[in-house]
């Protein structure tokens, strides 16, 4: 796990000093290696002890182990002897010819790193899963939930009931799922703080079975749901220019989910799926001559 993205953590399951130096750190430019411990406690209006203390929680022996090691890391991600930085694609320099380039080669870094991070036999115990369930309940923040209504609509296509859980009435929602459905809950840090997990003890204590797609980080959702598939985690959670990375991944581990769910009733969701769609067309030409 990168060092960055543990920062980030610490700055989203903490509170006081500690989520304080997290984000100073994470909003500090590439000077934190120069800067000495009483340089970062005076500007974040804390002790020197806990600036210790935090780098100490993140393995290293004081600040200028864990600030050395950290400017080692930037170097390395901004090296152009690496693939594209998920973070920063392209820069405020570059030719449109580089940053099209730059975001193609994004997206096949992603597939290639999400496609290293499945495991066989946990997407078909999903993908069997979902076939079997009454209702898929899918639980997602903005933007994430978009790509969740675009799932939701693949399997509705081949008959599967499915819906994507709204904020506001998540809480109501969730408590009239049963262990004949399932919830596939979609958060990259994976942490309580997520709107999308927040409600996970009801799902469990319902005995929902909870299919999660998050990061390759240790997390609470991680932790407690049944099955796991991991997104690429190069993306920091704040410090990005946009989830291009994220949603790739997502997107891809949905449309593998979706190509298994069908395939285990091929013949019938292949009907199914043409009968839906021709009937549709059929109203959309109909629609079309109305007056």
């Amino acid at each position: 796990m990168l060092l960055i993205k543990k920062v980030e953590q610490a700055a989203i399951t903490n509170k006081g000093s500690k989520r304080a130096i997290a984000n100073y750190i994470l909003q500090g430019g590439n000077d934190l290696a120069i800067q000495t411990v009483d340089e970062v406690a005076s500007k974040v209006f804390t002790s020197k002890a806990s600036v210790v203390r935090f780098a100490k929680s993140l393995g290293f022996n004081g600040w200028r182990d864990f600030s050395l090691a950290l400017n080692k890391e930037k170097h390395y991600l901004n090296s152009d002897n690496n693939d594209v930085n998920a973070n920063f694609p392209f820069k405020k320099e570059d030719s449109v010819a580089t940053v099209i380039a730059n975001l193609k080669q994004l997206e096949v870094q992603t597939l290639e790193i999400t496609n290293y991070l499945f495991k066989q036999k946990s997407l078909m115990q999903a993908a069997k899963i979902i076939s079997e369930a009454k209702l898929t309940a899918l639980f997602a923040e903005s933007p994430n939930n978009y790509l969740a209504e675009l799932f939701k609509r693949k399997l509705l296509s081949i008959g599967k009931q499915s819906n994507v859980f709204k904020d506001d009435e998540v809480g109501l929602e969730t408590g009239t799922l049963s262990q004949t459905d399932c919830a596939i809950v979609i958060s990259y840090s994976g942490t309580k703080v997520s709107r999308a997990v927040r409600h996970i003890n009801l799902l469990l204590a319902n005995k929902v079975p909870v299919i999660a797609l998050t990061s390759d980080t240790t997390n609470f959702l991680r932790s407690h749901a049944d099955i796991s598939l991991l997104m690429a985690s190069e993306e920091n959670l704040y410090t990005k220019i946009a989830a291009f990375q994220t949603e790739t991944s997502i997107e891809y581990i949905l449309n593998v989910l979706f190509a298994l769910v069908f395939q285990l009733d091929f013949d019938g969701n292949q009907y199914y799926h043409l009968d839906s769609a021709h009937y549709l067309e059929l109203n959309r030409q109909n629609d079309s001559l109305q007056p």
